[in-house]
């Protein structure tokens, strides 16, 4: 889970009405919180995660792209913003996002990782292999390069790859 600033309240409050089946209202709550002060991108951000979780894609993109806007080297909003691209079948838009993800934090094997699970799904079976190579050699050499997340991506690929 996300952990947002306790401070803003209109955050816990949308996702609150977004987990009882208000997601419109919370991203209404959201838009116009976002409108009047979001000088970080944390209002816009958390919009991308609620139309995420309720499979709306190219809005999530929309507002993780907008959450960018205010910091564009959040490596995070980044890596997420290429999650919804994918799942909205966007591929090389995903694959761009990824790999801006990857040059802002590239001591962090989550990124590649995606990457790697992105190429598989899209059957693109050599170069998932060889992306998952990369991420395996980074995570042997940079022990701080996994994150428990991190190293569950890369088993997840490992998996899809049958390795």
């Amino acid at each position: 889970m996300i952990n947002w600033p306790r401070r803003d309240k209109i955050i816990s409050r949308a996702f609150a009405k977004a987990a009882v089946g208000g997601v419109d209202d919370a991203i209404t709550l959201l838009r116009r919180a976002a409108l009047a002060s979001d000088p970080q991108g944390e209002r816009a951000e958390a919009m991308g995660f609620i139309l995420f979780q309720h499979s709306r894609f190219e809005e999530s993109a929309a507002a993780f792209r907008q959450s960018l806007v205010a910091q564009p080297t959040h490596m995070t909003r980044h890596y997420y913003l290429a999650y919804a691209l994918a799942r909205a079948s966007k591929w090389d838009a995903a694959m761009q996002d990824l790999d801006q993800a990857a040059s802002l934090s590239p001591d962090d094997i989550c990124p590649l990782c995606a990457r790697c699970l992105l190429l598989t799904e899209k059957g693109e079976i050599p170069a998932a292999r060889d992306c998952y190579d990369k991420a395996a050699r980074l995570a042997a050499d940079k022990p701080s390069a996994q994150s428990a997340y991190g190293s569950g991506l890369l088993q997840q690929c490992a998996q899809s790859l049958g390795s």
